[in-house]
Formats: structure tokens, C-alpha cells, sequence
């Protein structure tokens, strides 16, 4: 084991762990991108964009989805409905926020995000708001803000 953490230098372990390294680290920076952009395109969640960890925190604002209740009411509907995976907020003390690991294929990572935004239109109040239904302030303001 500690050949393969701490190899010799100049050693093929070592440029291996190196070349590993850089590939990691270039699929965490993708995903990062990908889930930024995600966020960007779903005014129900903000993506805390990390910085070369394997996981990203996801805000939730609550008050945009109807039938939702918190954090863990979320990660279980989401997980029933679109089959993608959150460990609520509350495990961490952080209500409203949602942790999604960050260290998969780019073409999963697009997958998820695509389910993700999905299980949002559906619940959003956004779209209610087309139909005449009451919306609540925040909406209202998010509403101005993005024309």
C-alpha cells in the first residue's frame, strides 16, 4: 500500500498516481462546470460549486416546489421519482440543502441533472404562475429579475 500512495520518485507508480491524479481531477472540474450550469437552468435549486471536492452541496429553494417539504422529503421523492440519489442536508446540519457526489462520468452527471431538472418543473411554482395561480413573493421577484 504505501508503494502505490507513496511511490518512488522517478518510478511507474509514480507517474501512474500522477497521470490518475490528473484525470480525476480534470472529471471533478468537468462535473463541476455541468453542475453549475444545471443550476444555473433551474431557478429551484443553486448548485455550491466545489472546488475539487467529490461532492457538491445543492440549495433547495422550498418554496418553489409544491408537495415538497424539506430536505429529506425532497432526496425521497427524487430518488422515487427519477431514481437519482441526494443525502439530505439535515445529516450535515445544512436544512434545504441536498449533497450529490461529484465523482462519476460526465454522461451520468448530464443524466442526473436532466432528472433533476424535471422533478423541479414539475413541482416548480413557476409554472403555475403562467396559469393564474397564487405565487409566492420570492417566486414573484425571481420572476422580475429573469424577464
Amino acid at each position: 500500500m504505501p508503494r502505490l500512495l507513496t511511490p518512488e520518485k522517478g518510478s511507474d507508480d509514480e507517474a501512474s498516481l500522477a497521470e490518475f491524479h490528473a484525470y480525476y481531477m480534470q472529471v471533478l472540474k468537468e462535473n463541476a462546470s455541468i453542475a453549475k450550469k444545471a443550476g444555473d437552468e433551474c431557478p429551484e435549486i443553486s448548485v455550491i460549486v466545489p472546488e475539487g471536492a467529490m461532492y457538491a452541496m445543492v440549495g433547495l429553494n422550498i418554496h418553489m416546489l409544491d408537495g415538497v417539504t424539506d430536505d429529506a422529503d425532497f432526496a425521497k421523492q427524487i430518488l422515487t421519482e427519477e431514481n437519482v440519489f441526494f443525502l439530505p442536508g439535515k445529516v450535515f446540519g445544512m436544512d434545504n440543502f441536498v449533497r450529490l457526489v461529484m465523482c462519476m462520468p460526465a454522461a451520468k452527471m448530464l443524466e442526473a441533472f436532466s432528472r433533476i431538472k424535471l422533478f423541479c418543473s414539475r413541482r416548480s411554482n413557476l409554472s403555475k404562475a403562467a396559469n393564474g395561480a397564487a405565487v409566492p413573493l420570492e417566486v414573484q421577484e425571481q420572476q422580475k429579475v429573469c424577464g
